[in-house]
């Protein structure tokens, strides 16, 4: 965690601001039902930090957001930002906003109150635990060459797991007509379990190659880009450039196994003059929006998917594959048109509707899908028996190989 540029700090379950009890006054502290954690969940925000409590009667955990008391000219965002996030429309991809209020002492402190699942963790936090047991991994003496292989090809299906739910709970604000404006990794708390342990010397069975399974990712702090003074654009633009590079971040287990990068996977252009230290990132010089995006990964994750498990259960790295034609139908859907949902398990509510409106937003022309192909073959010259063709500008088809 990086050094504290905060007064926030938690003594005994209670939360104090500058070694004074957050409440209504020095002796009517508030959170009376919560005990909170000692390290903060996320404290990335300019404004904010976000600590983990448990309630005392409930036994549910909740996460509480508090705004540092010199941002009090931005209180009233602050509470149009919580109204968007009890927003019950939004569905189970976004952690809901239970409370919020204004404590005055020691200063007034807005406060949000959010549902999370017990035992969450912030993306951020599950991207260094999965980073740190993959280098533990090869540091392994125990560990022979084929069982390394083989957790290092369960950690690249994990991984396609977790960015196909990162991308199906951002779908409910882009089908809402919402952006979030702040999707960096500590706003996105992802669930323990057991498709996602991040203990690759420890547990085995975490992913299957070429079965989908969507990790359960909740959102936090959605920004207010339509409120007065905002500008959406913006709000846009930042979406675009963190789910690039949070999708990146992600996938990069996977990157690394076929020795590229996202970057050589896309079709996007990125626009060198910065605004507001953004990058502009377009199609055909035009800016790409976040939910045409979103659904294009979406359809990139689909394919990687459907390709690491056929070319995994190749006879082998020099034998063939042979899809049957709705195999090859699913590749040719997840390329342009409706996107199929063969081969994924959906555990969470709402996710085949996200499917549905990315293939009404999406075309997956921000994918290089010849270099994707080109790229996997390398590594599995299996999959070499079938060649992408283009049907139209930007269109592509898969066929046999001749």
């Amino acid at each position: 965690m990086s050094k504290r540029s905060h007064l926030f700090k938690v003594k005994k379950g209670q939360l104090y601001y500058d070694n004074k009890p957050i409440g209504n006054s020095e002796h009517n502290p508030g959170f009376s039902r919560l005990y909170f954690e000692d390290e903060p969940l996320s404290e990335d925000g300019a404004n904010g930090v976000v600590f983990r409590a448990s309630h005392s009667i409930l036994g549910i955990q909740q996460a509480v957001k508090v705004l540092r008391p010199e941002k009090a000219s931005d209180f009233r965002k602050a509470k149009n930002e919580a109204k968007k996030n009890a927003n019950r429309n939004l569905g189970n991809s976004v952690a809901h906003i239970n409370d919020a209020g204004i404590y005055e002492y020691p200063s007034d402190i807005f406060f949000a109150v959010m549902e999370i699942v017990n035992d969450a963790k912030t993306l951020k936090e599950w991207i260094k635990l999965r980073n740190q047991s993959l280098q533990e991994l090869e540091n392994d003496a125990k560990t022979d060459k084929m069982r390394l292989q083989n957790r290092k090809l369960r950690s690249c299906a994990q991984a396609l797991n977790v960015t196909s739910g990162l991308l199906l709970c951002t779908g409910t604000l882009y089908e809402n007509d919402m952006t979030h404006g702040d999707l960096h990794t500590g706003n996105l708390l992802i669930s323990d379990t057991e498709i996602t342990r991040t203990n690759l010397l420890r547990f085995t069975n975490i992913a299957t190659p070429g079965s989908l399974t969507p990790a359960d990712i909740r959102i936090i702090d959605i920004g207010t880009s339509k409120a007065t003074g905002t500008n959406r654009q913006i709000g846009e633009m930042r979406d675009v450039d963190k789910l690039i590079q949070n999708t990146r971040d992600i996938l990069s287990p996977l990157l690394t196994h076929f020795k590229t990068s996202l970057a050589e996977w896309l079709t996007l252009e990125n626009n060198k003059k910065k605004k507001r230290g953004l990058s502009t990132w377009k199609h055909n010089n035009t800016p790409i929006s976040p939910a045409t995006l979103a659904g294009d990964l979406l359809r990139l994750t689909i394919v990687l998917n459907l390709v690491l498990g056929f070319a995994t259960n190749a006879p082998n790295k020099k034998g063939c594959v042979t899809l049957e034609d709705d195999e090859v139908s699913a590749f040719n859907q997840c390329f342009s048109s409706d996107i199929p949902n063969m081969e994924i398990s959906f555990k969470f509510g709402g996710s085949q509707n996200k499917l549905d409106y990315y293939s009404t937003v999406s075309a997956g022309l921000s994918i290089n899908w010849p270099k994707v192909w080109e790229t996997i073959a390398r590594k599995y010259p299996a999959i070499t028996s079938y060649h992408i063709e283009e049907e139209s500008a930007g269109v592509y088809k898969l066929e046999p190989t001749k």
